[in-house]
């Protein structure tokens, strides 16, 4: 048993190819990419680019909390294991780092929101406008790269 948790082959002599593990090894290469760039990642910058324009457009914080919480679960829905590196390197990370800019601005404008005392459009709207260009720049990295990569 110890043998095989340090995942030993079986000896060179006796190879075990009637196994239908290793049949299937050498019948079908593992699949690095198993679908393209934008089949994994379009749902969510779609969702990204959605929430850029309601926000250019004025979306109240109810609705922009309800519409981050959104963009959070097709995030997790990503078959990150299924991303290749250009488009993990090209359109992967500028989506998320719009993602977290959005959920910062989420959580500055949720602190002005709920601190229980009024705060200032002047106080925070120069804070959330910093995070959406920020955000909107790196959709707009993410849109361009994905528009570069080759479709599988």
């Amino acid at each position: 048993i110890g043998a095989c948790a340090r995942g030993s082959t079986p000896p060179a002599d006796k190879p075990d190819q009637t196994s239908p593990v290793a049949s299937k090894q050498t019948e079908e290469p593992p699949q690095v990419v198993a679908a393209d760039c934008q089949s994994l990642l379009g749902d969510f910058l779609t969702a990204l680019t959605e929430l850029d324009s309601k926000v250019a457009a004025g979306l109240p914080f109810e609705n922009y909390g309800q519409q981050v919480g959104d963009i959070r679960v097709t995030y997790e829905r990503i078959e990150t294991s299924s991303v290749g590196s250009d488009c993990l390197m090209a359109v992967q990370l500028p989506a998320e780092r719009a993602f977290n800019r959005y959920v910062e601005a989420y959580n500055i404008w949720n602190n002005c929101v709920g601190n229980g005392t009024e705060c200032t459009e002047a106080e925070v709207m120069s804070k959330l406008e910093a995070k959406w260009a920020e955000a909107t720049s790196q959709i707009d990295a993410a849109e361009a790269a994905l528009a570069t990569l080759p479709s599988e």
